[in-house]
């Protein structure tokens, strides 16, 4: 049985703990403790990473083992900055980092968010969208934050967020695109660079990170609770956090965790509902200034869907894959 006394406030008693899930590829385990406080009993969900460097060859490994360290970084440096907003994330107790093991103590959502979300109906995904318009709002276009560069590039920076949001942009994804074959996906291959200059803010012999904020990068399903009620949400798992167009959150989102009937159907609503709850959270953030239409919104989104696409072919395709494939068709019709 593990040990997480030394994590505690003083006074509080664990009175028992469970492990509740396994990190991908034992990287470590999630528990949750049963605590007596002073207060009464409660819960609290320890989330322990198992790391070393022994593998710092490894591009996955590598990987891997920062984007715990990112998501360390997040929880204590910027989670605070989200409170009271639409965009709830649990609080963050405490950390421990020692011995080849980092602990996080963190809130129990599930006291409050109980229900586990799966294929996610209208409101569900209206409710989903809300939150990431509140989180890109948030961080958007912030310039203080220091960003991880991809794995095997070497750099001074020992904690932040990473330097592009998710976990399938191309730098890092050399081996799944060799592994695109056949005429099927040979244009969007062949159109791969430019895609992700365009998602890098290179337009027109330009660069520019205006529009950029932070992004969830793994909003997915498995990441998301909601209220009982279904009409809030929360996430966790910010382990690719990190800096790019808000859309790249959406496309996500909704190849992955959208009803397929709902996202062939209401795309264009969807879209349109996130654009009107960015431009209100902006607001609310003393951001009114910002000037980002649907139109500009629209492109980061195709360019986006464009990406997220160029990673499935190569890594094979799940989710909404026949609404997908059809929308990335005629996106690429229409490329120059």
């Amino acid at each position: 049985m593990e040990s997480f006394v030394g994590l505690l406030e003083d006074g509080n008693k664990i009175i028992s703990q469970e492990r509740i899930a396994s990190l991908w590829a034992g990287y470590g385990s999630i528990y949750r403790l049963k605590v007596q406080k002073s207060s009464g009993p409660s819960t609290l969900v320890v989330k322990q990473i198992k790391y070393n460097d022994a593998n710092s060859g490894d591009e996955g490994h590598m990987r891997k083992l920062l984007s715990y360290k990112v998501e360390e970084y997040f929880y204590e440096k910027l989670s605070k900055e989200l409170t009271g907003s639409h965009a709830r994330v649990a609080e963050a107790y405490n950390k421990r980092n020692e011995n080849e093991k980092i602990c996080l103590v963190l809130e129990d959502l599930s006291k409050h968010y109980p229900i586990s979300a799966g294929s996610n109906n209208f409101p569900q995904s209206k409710c989903v969208l809300k939150w990431l318009a509140n989180f890109h709002a948030c961080f958007w276009e912030r310039k203080d934050i220091p960003l991880i560069p991809p794995p095997l590039v070497k750099s001074t920076v020992k904690q932040g967020v990473w330097q592009q949001g998710g976990y399938w942009y191309l730098d890092t994804r050399q081996d799944e695109l060799s592994d695109i074959t056949g005429r099927e996906w040979s244009k969007l291959k062949a159109h791969s660079s430019k895609i992700d200059k365009f998602l890098k803010g290179q337009h027109d012999g330009t660069t520019s990170d205006s529009h950029f904020t932070l992004l969830h990068g793994d909003a997915k399903s498995a990441n998301i609770l909601f209220s009982s009620s279904k009409d809030s949400c929360a996430m966790y798992d910010f382990q690719y956090v990190g800096r790019g167009y808000g859309v790249k959150d959406v496309v996500y989102f909704l190849a992955t965790s959208c009803d397929s009937s709902v996202v062939a159907k209401q795309e264009k609503d969807l879209i349109e509902y996130y654009h009107q709850e960015l431009m209100s959270a902006l607001r609310r953030y003393n951001k009114a200034s910002v000037v980002y239409t649907i139109e500009t919104l629209n492109k980061h989104f195709e360019y986006a869907l464009l990406d997220w696409t160029r990673f499935c072919a190569g890594w094979g395709m799940w989710g909404n894959v026949s609404w997908l494939t059809k929308r990335a068709n005629k996106i690429l019709d229409e490329l120059d």
